[in-house]
């Protein structure tokens, strides 16, 4: 615009007082009242010196170089409070989620002592076996407390120990399947999220039932999607499926699961219930981002 050289200095400070001699022309940049760069345009080696008009012209250049500056700091600054929110929201998920560990662990060790308690009279090996099972399934609770990150492969085994412990509970009253194919060994997943999902389902739906309960879990592994579904044959929710989200004292291992979903991966990332009429099946569907490592949070 000036037909002359410019320079824009935006370094730490101090900066020299801007001025307008010697055929140069400067301005400062502010912000807050404090200079915080310069903008320097060099005399003309060819054509006039530089007249009011362009002093005026460069001012007005400084004022809307701040503006930006300044709006950039602002954008800056609010990112880093809304990742700093996210940090603190999946804190508190994770408090949560450990709590809710603390409130299920022991009701499940209850009922799996009393099943192993009357199986040792008439069945010792089977006593042995649900025993081995509670173990393992209590060493990757413990094991993965800390970690938020695991292998799905694995979660998927702690959940068929329980699984297997729960239908020695129920006997005859309880049928499941898991199905996933081999890709589940590299992909990882937030920690104990089909557990929870499998626990609700046995809790809400097969043990509200008489008739035999049948709880399925499917894993599909897509080039660049997770989705991973827990159906029972269980009554289903009596409201809307989402109000188990905002219910008091309702739904915490489901809602757990959507608000750190949502921490990680924002709207790229799901979780739903519906209820499948025909087959009388109640499903609950996850759906995230496929990854092999662990994920930051998400801005």
């Amino acid at each position: 615009i000036c037909q002359s050289e410019a320079d824009v200095l935006l370094s730490p400070g101090p900066f020299p007082p801007a001025r307008n001699a010697d055929g140069c022309m400067q301005a400062a940049i502010g912000s807050h009242g404090e200079q915080i760069g310069l903008i320097s345009i060099q005399p003309r080696v060819h054509g006039p010196r530089f007249l009011s008009e362009d002093v005026a012209l460069l001012s007005s250049l400084a004022e809307t170089y701040s503006f930006l500056v300044e709006n950039m700091r602002l954008r800056e600054e609010r990112v880093r409070r809304e990742r700093r929110e996210q940090d603190l929201l999946l804190e508190a998920e994770r408090s949560e989620l450990k709590a809710l560990r603390a409130q299920v662990n022991p009701h499940f060790m209850f009922n799996a002592l009393n099943t192993i308690a009357g199986l040792i009279p008439r069945r010792p090996d089977r006593a042995e076996r649900t025993i081995e099972q509670l173990a393992e399934v209590f060493r990757y609770t413990l094991r993965r407390s800390e970690r938020e990150w695991v292998p799905l492969d694995e979660e998927l085994e702690a959940v068929r120990a329980y699984l297997d412990i729960e239908r020695t509970r129920f006997g005859d009253r309880l049928e499941f399947t898991i199905r996933a194919g081999d890709e589940a060994e590299e992909v990882r997943i937030p920690a104990m999220i089909v557990q929870t999902l499998v626990e609700n389902a046995v809790k809400h739906g097969v043990g509200a039932i008489r008739v035999p309960g049948k709880i399925e879990v499917n894993v599909d592994v897509a080039q660049n999607r997770l989705r991973i579904e827990v159906r029972d044959n269980g009554p289903g929710f009596e409201e809307s499926a989402l109000s188990v989200f905002h219910q008091p004292g309702e739904g915490h291992g489901l809602r757990n699961i959507r608000d750190r979903l949502r921490g990680y991966f924002g709207d790229a990332a799901s979780l739903s219930v519906r209820r499948d009429g025909t087959p009388g099946m109640t499903a609950v569907t996850v759906e995230m981002p496929r990854t092999t490592r662990a994920v930051e949070v998400a801005t």
